[in-house]
Order: structure tokens, then C-alpha cells, then sequence
């Protein structure tokens, strides 16, 4: 999955959001699915946050599921780099990820 650093967009809609050094954006990547639902997910200081969202999402803060697996900056981008696709939930549950 590609990354990209965060935007000041980015920090406007997650600024909880922690940069991982000094000078250094956090990493953010998005994935749209066939159904209409996607994902969305964040590596930052202390690891991956994985956001999905349900078919026929629109944008209204309803029924997205929050994942997150805390790890060091390296190791979670390298983790993302290598998915081809994000994981599904019940596969983030056996990856280690817990509820948010």
C-alpha cells in the first residue's frame, strides 16, 4: 500500500496524529473498496491506525470501525508498505490490532 506524508489537511482532520521526529510528517494512506466502503490508515510515533469505513459511507462520522496496533514508526510504514490491500477486521483482531 503507498503512503504519503501528512498535508496540513491531514493535521486539520487528524491531529491526534503524533509526528514521529522532529521534522517528520506522519504517513497516511487510503483505499477505496468495490462495495463503496474504504479505509483509512495512519502510521505515526506509536504505530498504525486503521480506519474502515462501511459501504455507502457519506462522510457523516457514522458506523467506521477504529483499529490500532502500537509499534515504532519503521516498523509500521514497512508493515503498510508490504499489504497489498488492508487487512480485514477480523485479520487486524489476529494481527495483534485492538478496538478504538
Amino acid at each position: 500500500m503507498k503512503l504519503r506524508p501528512f498535508t496540513k489537511n491531514d493535521w486539520m482532520g487528524y491531529s491526534g496524529a503524533v509526528a514521529p521526529y522532529k521534522g517528520q510528517e506522519p504517513m497516511i494512506g487510503e483505499e477505496e473498496f468495490g462495495d463503496g466502503g474504504g479505509a483509512l490508515v495512519i502510521a505515526d510515533k506509536h504505530g498504525i491506525e486503521v480506519t474502515l469505513f462501511p459501504p455507502g459511507y457519506t462522510e457523516h462520522f457514522s458506523g467506521e470501525e477504529g483499529f490500532r496496533l502500537d509499534m515504532d514508526f519503521g516498523t509500521a510504514t514497512e508493515m503498510i508498505e508490504n499489504w497489498k490491500r488492508i487487512p480485514p477486521r477480523d485479520v487486524l483482531h489476529v494481527m495483534g490490532f485492538i478496538n478504538i
